[in-house]
């Protein structure tokens, strides 16, 4: 599970982010099994705060009712909660749920689903009566966001797209690229200037599944050279969506490009466009083009 790490800058309602029926919604009781909890900023939060936090949440999610209101299926939930050091040596708080999903429902949901967010400030200090109800109320649209579009449609995928949580953009892409929804590759495309790199990188991804040539220019206009994950992304993209652009920066790469393995995957990417094996392109006076990496 990917964590989602976002400052308190970028977060807003995702909870409430629309309202489209599908088979799996309004009908789960998160039920809080255990809670491990952990200091954060010195604090450590009371546990029946904590429980009165996710059950707050679930009541403006999609998914999860109040079993006042009559017996549904339970998810068994665990709860892990404490502030950790991020990888930048930032303060940095990390909230873990796992659910067990009940045994007629694993055929469509799994065994578990599970939540991992990591909450940080820009000023690199934790607040902990302001963050622990943000990073609770995150990971709970997390697991929303999952029960929705296990057996959602084209167009929960597309609402949530717009989540303001970059973790539920990238879910919703993963879903965009398994179903293969090509109507969807304009919205896909927009997310290329989305100033979270994981959102990046799932969109270029998704991309290489639903898109076209006609994408070809925004890919490499927006994708970070300079990173060579990117980059090799970048280049198993192009080969995916083909087109003339597409062909003319990898043939540019593959000549140009500074990194010796990197100009092996561009000429790899060459190759699987042409769908054949790679291809050799004819070499050019040092002079004629420059490398296109920083």
């Amino acid at each position: 599970m990917r964590s989602a790490r976002l400052g308190l800058w970028a977060f807003a309602g995702v909870l409430a982010c629309g309202s489209e029926p599908a088979p799996v919604r309004k009908g789960f009781e998160l039920r809080i099994e255990s809670a491990t909890i952990h200091a954060v900023d010195g604090v450590v939060v009371d546990q029946s705060a904590v429980r009165s936090m996710l059950r707050e949440a679930t009541l403006l999610s999609e998914s999860f009712v109040d079993p006042a209101n009559g017996p549904v299926p339970v998810l068994s939930t665990q709860v892990r909660l404490g502030e950790v050091a991020g990888a930048d040596g930032g303060r940095v708080l990390r909230v873990e749920l796992a659910a067990e999903v009940p045994a007629g429902h694993q055929a469509v949901l799994g065994k578990a689903l599970e939540a991992t967010i990591e909450l940080e400030r820009r000023d690199g200090t934790l607040v902990a009566e302001q963050d622990v109800p943000i990073a609770l109320a995150r990971g709970v649209s997390v697991l929303d966001a999952k029960l929705q579009l296990v057996a959602g449609s084209e167009a929960d995928a597309v609402r949530l797209l717009g989540a303001a949580d970059p973790e539920i953009v990238v879910i919703a892409l993963e879903k965009v690229a398994r179903q293969r929804w090509r109507a969807v590759s304009t919205k896909v495309a927009e997310l290329l200037t989305h100033e979270d790199e994981r959102v990046v990188a799932a969109a270029v991804e998704c991309l290489g599944t639903v898109g076209g040539p006609e994408h070809a220019a925004a890919l490499v206009r927006h994708v970070r050279l300079a990173d060579t994950d990117q980059a090799r992304r970048l280049y198993d993209t192009l080969a995916s969506v083909g087109g003339e652009e597409a062909r003319g920066f990898l043939e540019f790469a593959a000549r140009n490009e500074d990194d010796p393995e990197m100009a092996d995957a561009a000429r790899m990417a060459l190759g699987q466009l042409d769908r054949g094996g790679p291809v050799e392109v004819a070499s050019e006076p040092a002079v004629a083009l420059r490398g296109h990496r920083p």
